[in-house]
């Protein structure tokens, strides 16, 4: 079953958090003031909360992939500091609790998956009337102006992986993954008209001749099938690539076609005989982790025929005499992959586009490679890019943030975005009940399921930091908006929006305490603002954090609160204050890598890291380390932690897509799941303990029953 490419590689250092500059306030809308949880309520409710373009530090380099080298499995340490208080020794458990407790998780099985369809590939038409846009199984047909939904294409087996429209536009091509079938539509009345047959695995790219006579399909079957598009036949199989293939392209007089592949190498082909033209060469340089080339992936012929730019896994866009392969220029930039549908050349072929995984488009000349622009929106890997015919506009589609976003090339600003889908989920959390799950994306979109019924409730938006809402209540939740405003929104709209006042500096992160009497929201300042939940009333801040606030948790009887910063990265810092008491709060370091997430469990404080590590300190006994967790290399690093309401169990998510259960006594691996789903982004637990909620990067959110584990 093919699988979404990686992510691929990121710095180790995340990027700091971007602190917008100071902007006026917005009023946020109310939705439909209806019942709650009536029938045309949860079809769809657009609350209030505008979208904050937040990096997301930490968060972006979960949502890409990064792994860590660590040591295997959990160590006991006694205090790092020579004068630090001794914590007492965690509970050792009897063999039958651990066999009773290990039986328990077990049991523990997967019941739902709550996902929506992805957004792909997005093309303009050669008209510029129209837009097809891949969403999930479906090519959606958009006015390319407001765009306005006009048809939606079914008929693909799997997700839609590659589009393009022929030369006069009333043909668009499409293929899909989990599906060998390259399918030809009416782009007027939106009909099938053909489906060519003879890959014998999913379709990765395809192009069209200049003439709209051929059509040229990669294949994962690692071939290249030229058709007639006339007649749905083959002309000629091309076969030569010894992995995947990347894009394909054909030359501007339609007499040579050029590929990328997985294999290293960009290859060129000619169209009649089908045979590789041996006078062209290009191998990538290698990758000295794996000693083989690094694949190649976008690749473009330069409206003049003389010039191939070829993207590649390593962020770099190579510039090749079209004759021979040689390189004339190395463009360096991108800190991700240059993506399959990533290079492409303005129609007058002055200007070089290039799209990555690092959530931007650059801009370059390609005579001298001159970097002359660089267009990015938040950061979320973007899947593809494409020119307006009149070469002013650039369309770009990002899966992760689930929208389009349209470039004026000139001025280099968005002149329209529009979200399609919610995009990855990147953070997860449960009312007091459990019957409702919040789910906040990476570009801000927020649902509310109603787990019972299965309805979905939608808000548009959040500050798209890793924790940017929260429910107070069975029918409230407590959110960041854009103008930097700390929103009570009632998702009965039997109450308007409340406004939280008495915070300054721009807020980042909120957590909820458990009980939910509290509201804890920070700063880029490093200053947490507490709130009584009940009254709405501001209660004070809280100073000691040395940068901006990325996580926060309240101790269970909200005695303590604890607060991370990332900066700077290889130096994070926990700040810990006991409430009741006040005061400067006690300063926590010894990761060397950003802090992903922060945990009480009674008085134990969890720390997980992109370092590797999972740190645990007792706060009640001078916060002496009792426990530290390593992973395997392979396992990378934990992302998010949770434990169970009973205390017993840590359930971690990794890098690498494991979620791991494992003793808290002892540290002991209890069982480990492979969810094969890409990063593991945010755990949560129902307050009863009955239910996991994972999300994930590619395959949104798992739900488990946990109702073994008593």
């Amino acid at each position: 079953v093919p699988t979404p490419a990686p992510a691929g590689p990121l710095p180790p250092t995340p990027p700091p958090i971007a602190v917008p500059t100071a902007s006026a306030n917005t009023p946020v809308a109310t939705a439909p003031s209806r019942p709650f949880l009536s029938t045309s309520c949860l079809l769809a409710i657009v609350g209030g909360l505008a979208v904050i373009a937040l990096g997301v530090c930490v968060l972006v380099a979960v949502l890409v992939g990064l792994y860590m080298t660590n040591s295997s499995v959990f160590g006991w340490l006694g205090s790092t500091a020579a004068m630090a208080p001794t914590a007492p020794a965690l509970p050792t458990p009897s063999a039958a609790v651990t066999t009773e407790l290990r039986q328990q998780v077990e049991a523990i099985a997967q019941t739902a998956q709550l996902r929506e369809d992805g957004l792909g590939a997005a093309t303009y038409s050669p008209d510029s009337q129209l837009i097809a846009v891949a969403v999930g199984k479906v090519v959606q047909l958009r006015d390319a102006e407001t765009l306005a939904l006009r048809q939606s294409l079914n008929g693909h087996l799997g997700d839609v992986s590659a589009l393009v429209f022929s030369p006069d536009g009333t043909i668009l091509a499409s293929g899909a993954q989990d599906d060998p079938v390259v399918r030809l539509w009416n782009v007027r009345n939106g009909r099938e008209v053909l489906q060519l047959q003879g890959h014998e695995d999913w379709i990765r790219s395809l192009a069209f001749s200049p003439d709209g006579r051929l059509l040229a399909s990669g294949s994962a079957d690692r071939t290249i099938r030229i058709w007639d598009v006339a007649r749905g036949e083959t002309l000629v199989v091309l076969r030569g690539h010894t992995d995947l293939l990347g894009n394909v392209t054909f030359s501007p007089d339609g007499r040579r076609l050029a590929s990328a592949s997985r294999d290293g190498t960009v290859r060129l082909w000619d169209v009649v005989s089908g045979q590789q033209i041996d006078t062209f060469r290009f191998t990538a340089p290698v990758d000295t982790q794996s000693n083989t080339p690094f694949w190649m992936t976008g690749i473009a012929f330069s409206p003049d025929g003389r010039q191939i730019a070829a993207g590649s896994i390593n962020g770099n866009v190579y510039l090749l005499d079209a004759e021979t392969g040689n390189v004339q220029r190395e463009l360096r930039g991108h800190d991700g992959w240059v993506v399959i549908r990533g290079v492409a050349y303005s129609p007058d072929g002055r200007l070089l586009a290039s799209a990555s995984l690092d959530g931007s488009v650059r801009l370059w000349n390609p005579v001298n490679g001159v970097e002359r622009e660089v267009l990015r929106q938040r950061g979320l890997r973007l899947l593809g890019l494409s020119w307006s015919p009149d070469g002013s506009r650039i369309l770009s589609s990002s899966d992760m943030g689930g929208n389009l976003a349209i470039w004026d090339v000139a001025s280099a600003q968005i002149v329209q975005s529009f979200q399609i889908t919610q995009g990855v989920v990147t953070g997860v959390h449960y009312s007091p009940d459990g019957k409702l799950l919040v789910a906040s994306g990476a570009n801000g979109a927020v649902r509310v399921h109603v787990l019972e019924s299965g309805r979905t409730l939608n808000l548009d938006g959040g500050a798209a930091t890793n924790d940017y809402i929260e429910c107070i209540s069975n029918n409230e939740v407590v959110a960041i908006s854009e103008a930097g405003e700390i929103v009570v929104i009632d998702l009965t709209n039997r109450r308007p929006n409340e406004m939280l006042d008495g915070m300054n500096g721009f807020p980042l992160n909120l957590a909820v305490s458990p009980d939910r009497s509290l509201i804890a929201v920070g700063n880029e300042r490093g200053e947490i603002y507490l709130w009584e939940t009940a009254s709405r009333t501001y209660l004070r801040r809280l100073d000691g954090l040395s940068g901006p606030v990325y996580t926060l948790a309240f101790s269970a009887d909200n005695a303590y609160l604890a607060a991370a910063t990332n900066q700077p990265a290889d130096a994070p810092q926990i700040a810990v204050w006991e409430l009741a008491r006040g005061g400067n709060p006690q300063i926590l370091r010894g990761h060397n890598g950003p802090i992903a997430k922060l945990v009480f469990s009674g008085t134990l404080l969890l720390s997980a890291s992109s370092d590797g590590s999972l740190r645990m300190r007792d706060v009640a006994h001078g916060y002496a380390e009792v426990l530290q967790m390593s992973l395997p290399a392979d396992r990378g690093w934990m992302t998010s932690v949770a434990i169970t309401p009973n205390g017993k169990v840590l359930v971690a998510g990794t890098i690498s897509g494991y979620l791991g259960f494992y003793n808290i006594s002892n540290g002991e691996l209890l069982r480990e799941i492979d969810l094969a789903s890409g990063a593991v982004l945010d755990l949560a637990i129902t307050p009863d303990g009955r239910q996991l909620a994972v999300s994930t990067r590619d395959e949104g959110i798992l739900l488990f029953d946990l109702s073994s584990v008593r």
